[in-house]
């Protein structure tokens, strides 16, 4: 062998300590990649699997992985692995990452023993960095594993061959202990992976290339054959156990999936380019061919080493044995691929046991051996000083740096995600509520996402309908309700009949689409009517001849997801239609809901939840009815003078005893501050932002009652501050106006509601949104403590908690005056006036709409939200359509108007059914929706002189337009 350069004298011992600082930090590295993120993705489908065969019982553990795709050791060791460390999802994905980074120092010793040292951190690097590898580092599967089998076979079989003695000078035959370990390590392989064969196959013929090349005795090449059947045979028990489950489970499974086979340059080149640069997905997805600079690389390397010097035979031998290796693995999952078509989405995970030979290879092909030093000598030959190498290294590492910055941020197996449907279940639930799965991977997702003392999954009896699970369906119910996510995307013919079966006679609790795939239902059966009560029926009249009959049994409701049953029985529907059921405090917030598609007519059976954190009291039952497209309101006509809610009674909500778990309360930021003795602030959901000036912002805080709650009643503040600390807008009172802290429980539940309203001149940018306790007698604050910072640092002795950040963004503002087609110089008592309007048509036959666009020009600010009216009234007054929202259908409402802009708002005017046909009026003005009161219209002196202002156009209700 020739090099270019004489280098500088060292000990041996000297090299070693730097390669084992240098393989330190790349497995530092690696460590550090493989961890990053390891909470971002959700389970997928074959994760779950994975979870479910792991905490089966290692007797039924077997019986099922005798059906699948892949044989047990990897389920057995996770099953293991979960008995130490849980079933959480990162917590089973560190199996894998402690493979993938065992890895990385593995291979560092199997190219040492090769081709040397540089070899050795070559290939260590490239596989710290390698894409492909971390990605499954951090799946909860089994392919990090088999590569690490994997390359304990190449390091042993390499040894046992003499591979690396050859290349050093030393020709005496390895320990039969390399021979053992390599029959070990491939057979561990095959017990993780069926694939494995493919390895053992491409050892097998490489090895026999390098003895016949070596020329080695017979008797050392019957030995080899020998160890691959010992191998066979200790794997023989498995096959012949698993077979005869297997092969037909195989066969149907290519059927249903219906996968073309792959030609073989496009089965090569998708492999190859996955070697080099992972999955290039998301906004990298047209760009995968980039991933096959790692094969360009390799041939250049090949072709480099040919004709630029002389190739060492030792070397050539090394080459030619993971070259032989790599071919066979692929070519034979190719051949595979032509019979039996399996090649999912990602399919190249499937041979990442091939990953280890291409990055060895890669490595020998760049980085030549380590030249033979006779004994004593210390002179170290530097290797050429050739840029390619250098290019090489950079070339592969700007790859993996923009596969890997995709593979931390973009999203995967989005229809998968079922981390807010079980947490969904999860608040709603209780702990004697059942999950009902159809698939194996949803009851693992459970396992894993799902709490102990919360609902549990049961998997269906059977895959197909029949009394078995309607008797499994009941049996649940009987206990507690029925949560069922409900998978539609392979046809969904299970899941529809389980629902039909579960409609016939229970109230559902929920009814939800969390992705295209997959929708959560929830039930309970109906139970006896408390002593005393009886049904009471209401029936209403909403305008397009709907006519609905609502019935309830009033009773007292646990603010820990007790359910209200309610039958709505509906005659008249034509299209769909949205009900929301709602319990409403006395000053109008919402604080249970549930809504309900309506689409033809019939009885539906509806169970209103109410939720964990309720404050006792006693609230209104409303039903309401909108259109589903655009939210609004469907008018009420009788019982009149209800608006579009109408009244079904009052309902008692008392606080549980004891009181539910935290996480049955429906907060969505957990922030846990003591304030003094007197309350625990426990978190807060607030309006998704960003947020725009006029805006209002609601905050909802979660509250554990403290024993120095009773001593007196407190008052609460919430206040958005500016960059510099100073309020740019607040709210204080008591937290539960009809419940003074003076009479919480300790340890019981609370939330309270309160609104911010944004000033119309707020500037855009951050604020920081505190809150906290206070005396009302002294206005002194209770002092709060609370942990922070990524390592949770203690707070105290401070007068309010933070919650967290608010971003304000800012108004496209309209100055231009607009055009309307009929002017008008209306004036507003306040804000200012309507400039004019534009009115589609004037000619509307009943059951249509008028479209109305009106154009306010405001002179002033000011805090109110005003809601704008348009009435359409006949010629006796009555009202016959009618529009009632904020400006601009919400967007601009009169909170956030500022002087001299102009605001298109838009109306849609539905003329009622019964509609008697002649002239009609339109009639515009804006109220304060809590009072009623309505903004007087002012002439040019400023005196009133009304409270509705008629357009001039005249309507008219015609059959004809």
């Amino acid at each position: 062998m020739t090099t270019s350069s004489v280098g500088y004298t060292s000990s041996g011992r000297s090299s070693r300590s730097s390669d084992a600082l240098l393989v330190a930090l790349l497995t530092l590295l690696a460590l550090l990649l493989r961890a990053a993120r390891l909470d971002f993705q959700p389970l997928w489908w074959d994760e779950g699997y994975s979870v479910w065969f792991a905490h089966q019982p290692l007797g039924d553990m077997l019986r099922l992985t005798a059906l699948d795709i892949h044989p047990p050791l990897y389920y057995a060791l996770l099953g293991g692995w979960s008995q130490i460390f849980g079933l959480g999802p990162v917590a089973l994905r560190w199996l894998s990452v402690a493979a993938g980074v065992a890895a990385v120092p593995l291979i560092y010793l199997v190219g040492y023993g090769l081709s040397g040292r540089r070899v050795g951190l070559a290939a260590a690097f490239l596989l710290a960095i390698n894409p492909l590898h971390i990605y499954y580092s951090q799946e909860v599967r089994m392919y990090a594993l088999v590569a690490l089998w994997s390359l304990l076979a190449i390091g042993a079989a390499g040894r046992w061959l003499g591979l690396g003695r050859l290349i050093r000078g030393d020709t005496r035959p390895a320990g039969w202990g390399w021979l053992a370990g390599y029959a070990a390590a491939i057979t561990l392989a095959l017990y993780t992976q069926y694939y494995a064969a493919f390895l053992l196959a491409g050892l097998a013929a490489a090895g026999g290339v390098v003895l016949w090349r070596r020329q080695a005795a017979p008797e050392r090449i019957l030995v080899w054959l020998a160890a691959q059947g010992g191998v066979v045979l200790l794997f023989l028990p498995w096959i012949l156990y698993a077979a005869p489950k297997l092969v037909p489970y195989v066969s149907q499974k290519i059927v249903a999936d219906s996968d073309q086979p792959l030609g073989l340059l496009i089965y090569l080149a998708r492999h190859l380019a996955a070697y080099s640069a992972g999955h290039l997905e998301g906004p990298l997805a047209g760009w995968w061919p980039l991933g096959l600079l790692g094969v360009i690389l390799l041939a250049i390397g090949l072709i480099r080493l040919t004709q630029r010097r002389p190739l060492d035979p030792s070397h050539g031998l090394v080459l030619s044995f993971l070259g032989i290796t790599l071919s066979v693995v692929l070519g034979l999952g190719w051949l595979v691929n032509l019979g039996y078509p399996f090649f999912p989405e990602r399919g190249e995970r499937l041979l990442l046991l091939g990953l280890p030979t291409f990055i060895l290879l890669l490595a020998a092909t760049w980085a030549p051996p380590d030249p033979v030093l006779s004994p004593g000598q210390r002179i170290i030959v530097l290797p050429p000083r050739s840029p390619l190498p250098r290019l090489f290294v950079a070339g592969l590492a700007l790859l993996a740096a923009i596969s890997l910055a995709t593979f931390y941020t973009a999203p995967r197996y989005a229809d998968e995600d079922y981390r807010p449907l079980i947490g969904q279940v999860t608040q709603w639930g209780r702990a004697e509520d059942t999950v009902f799965a159809v698939y194996p991977w949803q009851v693992g997702y459970f396992w894993s996402y799902g709490l102990p003392d919360g609902p549990q999954p049961e998997l269906s009896p059977g895959g197909d309908w029949g009394p078995e699970i309607a008797t499994a369906l009941d049996d649940a119910l009987s206990s507690g309700r029925v949560w069922f996510p409900m998978h539609q995307s392979l046809g969904g013919l299970l899941e529809n009949a389980v629902e039909q079966h579960l409609a016939q006679s229970n109230y559902q609790l929920a009814n939800r689409w969390y992705s295209p795939s997959t929708r959560l239902t929830g039930w309970a059966a109906p139970q006896p009517a408390p002593t005393g009560s009886a049904p009471v029926t209401t029936s209403a009249a909403f305008d397009g001849d709907v006519q609905v009959d609502v019935t309830h049994i009033p009773q007292a409701l646990s603010a820990s997801n007790d359910v209200l049953p309610v039958t709505l029985e509906f005659a008249g529907v034509t299209g769909q239609h949205l009900a929301s059921l709602r319990l409403a405090s006395a000053d109008g917030r919402i604080w249970a809901q549930r809504d309900v598609v309506v689409e033809q007519d019939g009885a539906l059976r509806v169970g209103l939840l109410a939720p964990a954190g309720m404050p006792a009291g006693r609230y209104a039952l409303r039903l309401s009815l909108a259109h589903p497209d655009d939210g609004r309101p469907i008018d009420l006509l009788e019982p009149a003078d209800q608006g579009s809610e109408l009244a079904l009674g009052e309902i008692d909500v008392q606080a549980p005893m004891p009181a539910p778990p935290l996480s049955a309360l429906p907060m969505e930021h957990s922030q846990e501050a003591t304030l003094g003795d007197a309350a625990r602030l426990l978190g807060y959901s607030a309006t998704p932002g960003p947020l725009l000036p006029g805006n209002d912002l609601t905050i909802n805080l979660f509250w554990q009652a403290l024993p120095g709650a009773a001593n007196t009643d407190l008052s609460a503040f919430v206040q958005l501050l500016d960059r510099q600390g100073q309020v740019a807008t607040a709210w204080e009172g008591p937290p539960v106006p009809w419940r003074p802290t003076g009479d919480w429980q300790p340890d019981e539940l609370l939330r309270s509601q309160h609104t911010l309203r944004l000033p119309a001149t707020l500037a855009a940018g951050d604020y920081s949104l505190v809150s906290g306790l206070f005396d009302p007698a002294t206005g002194e604050r209770l002092p709060a403590t609370w942990r922070s910072g990524p390592f949770g640092i203690l707070r105290g002795s401070v007068q309010q908690a933070e919650l967290g950040q608010v971003r304000i963004d800012t108004h496209k503002l309209t100055t231009a005056a607009p055009e309307p087609r009929v002017t008008t110089d209306a004036n507003l008592e306040r804000l200012g006036k309507l400039v004019g309007y534009d009115l589609a048509t004037s000619r509307v036959a009943p059951g249509e709409t008028m479209d109305l666009i009106l154009y306010w020009q405001p002179n002033e600010t000011t805090g109110e939200r005003l809601t704008v009216f348009v009435h359409l009234v006949d010629e006796q007054g009555v009202i016959i359509g009618q529009s009632d929202q904020e400006p601009a259908s919400g967007s601009r409402p009169t909170s956030s108007w500022l002087p001299d802009e102009f605001i298109a708002d838009r109306h849609s005017v539905r003329v009622q059914n019964n509609a008697l046909l002649g002239p009609a009026t339109l009639l515009v003005g804006l109220y304060d929706r809590a009072t009623g009161q309505r903004v007087p219209w002012v002439n040019g002196e400023g005196q009133v002189i009304g409270d509705a202002l008629r357009l001039p156009t005249a309507a008219r209700i015609t059959t004809v337009r």
